[in-house]
């Protein structure tokens, strides 16, 4: 015959194992919630700091220059920073270049220079310009203002 004490160790020794192993599938179970929280977290950051990438990427390009009639037209802003991103053309097509003068004082930005096309080009406050030239090969091209500082790039492609 078994011993009534032994019995009742035995059943609290099985009540506590069932108590821990239930114990310990809750924090794992816990544990892969955090998980796949810090997971979404991280992909959510990836996606936002990607979204940030691109538009930045996009933003810095310029303006692409369309096609008509076999010349090339592009439209930009002067302001006393420059003219943001450039613009991007193709090699051996005529270009048109409007070169807008931004509002306010556009400071030593108050025109445009550059190996593409001969002389100054004069842009003044709340008017136009318009450039012509034709890009001679693929590379990067310099534009400055009057004093030398760059204003933007030209990407003849």
């Amino acid at each position: 015959m078994a011993n009534p004490k032994n019995k009742k160790v035995q059943e609290n020794l099985a009540r506590r194992k069932s108590l821990e192993e239930r114990m310990a599938a809750q924090r794992a179970a816990e544990l892969a919630v955090r998980r796949k929280r810090y997971l979404l977290i991280g992909g959510i950051a990836i996606v936002v700091v990607a979204a940030i990438v691109l538009i930045v990427v996009l933003s810095s390009r310029g303006s692409t220059a369309a096609v008509s009639g076999g010349r090339q037209t592009v439209s930009s802003t002067m302001t006393s920073r420059g003219i943001s991103g450039g613009i991007r053309v193709k090699a051996g097509t005529p270009v048109t270049w409007t070169i807008k003068g931004g509002s306010g004082n556009l400071g030593c930005m108050d025109g445009v220079q550059s190996s593409l096309w001969s002389g100054f080009k004069s842009v003044r406050s709340g008017s136009s310009v318009k450039v012509t030239f034709t890009p001679p090969s693929a590379g990067t091209y310099s534009v400055t203002c009057s004093h030398g500082n760059p204003v933007c790039t030209v990407t003849v492609t």
